[in-house]
C-alpha cells in the first residue's frame, strides 16, 4: 500500500526521526500522522494501540494534554522502523548534519530538514543537558576566553550516528575552532572522522540558519552529482 502524507503528517513523521529528540511533539499530531500510516484504534482504558506490517505499538495516555516527551517519540520511532521490514514507502534518509562552530559556542542542525531546529553546544554542555534554539543570531555575551578540550569532546558526542558531516566556522575564532574540532575528531574519535565530507569559513553578521542550512544543502546536493558522475564514468 502506498502511503501518502500530508504536508502537517511528513513534518511530525519527520520530527520523528530528528535530530536531537524532539521531545514536543503534540499528540493530536502524531495520531494523525500514525493514523496514516497504520491502523489506529484507542482502547477502553485510553491506550492507543497502533497496528502496521505485523508490528504492534501501545501509547498511553492517547487523550494526555502534555506533549510526546523523548521516551514516547524514541518509541515512535523504533516503532516505524521495526515496521518497515516490508520496504514501506517512507524510508529513512541519511542523518546529515551541519556543525556551525565559533570559539565558545557551536550549533548542531540536521541539515536535510526544513527549519531544523539547532543544538546548542557550550563549553558547560552536557549530552543530557544540551540547549535548544531558534536561530544563530540570539545568542551573545561571548567571553575571551577559549574553550577548552571538554567543549569539542561534548561536540563529538553529538555528532554520534551522523551518516554525513558538514562543518561551518563562523563568527570570532570560528577556523581555529574547526579545525580544532577536526582535529579532536581525527585523534579521539576516529570512527566519526571519516563521516566529515568538508569544511568551510562563512561570514556575515546577519546569516540566518535557513542561509546556513539552505548551503549545506547545496554541498550536499553538489557532492551527490559528483559522486553520481564519478559512478558513471566507472561504469
Amino acid at each position: 500500500m502506498v502511503q501518502t502524507l500530508s504536508n502537517d503528517q511528513q513534518r511530525t513523521f519527520d520530527a520523528v526521526f530528528q535530530h536531537p529528540v524532539s521531545n514536543n511533539l503534540e499528540r493530536r499530531e502524531v495520531r494523525s500522522m500514525l493514523e496514516a500510516i497504520g491502523d489506529v484504534t484507542e482502547e477502553h482504558n485510553g491506550n492507543l494501540k497502533v497496528n502496521r506490517n505485523g508490528e504492534t505499538m501501545i501509547l498511553h495516555p492517547a487523550h494526555s494534554t502534555h506533549p510526546a516527551g523523548i521516551e514516547e517519540v524514541m518509541q515512535i520511532r523504533h516503532f516505524i522502523e521495526a515496521s518497515d521490514i516490508h520496504k514501506q514507502p517512507v524510508a529513512a534518509a541519511k542523518l546529515q548534519l551541519l556543525v556551525v562552530i565559533e570559539h565558545r559556542q557551536a550549533l548542531v542542525f540536521r541539515s536535510e530538514m526544513v527549519g531544523s531546529v539547532p543544538e546548542k553546544i557550550t563549553p558547560h554542555s552536557t549530552r543530557r543537558n544540551p540547549e535548544h534554539v531558534h536561530n544563530a543570531q540570539e545568542h551573545g555575551g561571548r567571553q575571551s576566553r577559549p574553550a577548552g578540550p571538554s567543549f569539542y569532546t561534548a561536540i563529538a558526542e553529538h555528532l554520534e550516528g551522523a551518516d554525513e558531516i558538514l562543518m561551518f566556522g563562523t563568527g570570532e575564532g570560528g577556523r581555529k575552532s574547526m579545525d580544532t574540532l577536526i582535529e579532536e575528531l581525527q585523534q579521539n574519535h576516529p570512527t566519526l572522522y571519516p563521516h566529515v565530507l568538508g569544511s568551510e569559513v562563512v561570514g556575515g553578521k546577519h546569516i540566518t540558519d535557513e542561509v546556513l542550512l539552505e548551503k549545506a544543502r547545496e554541498f550536499y546536493q553538489l557532492r551527490k552529482e559528483l559522486d553520481h558522475r564519478a559512478s558513471a564514468t566507472s561504469d
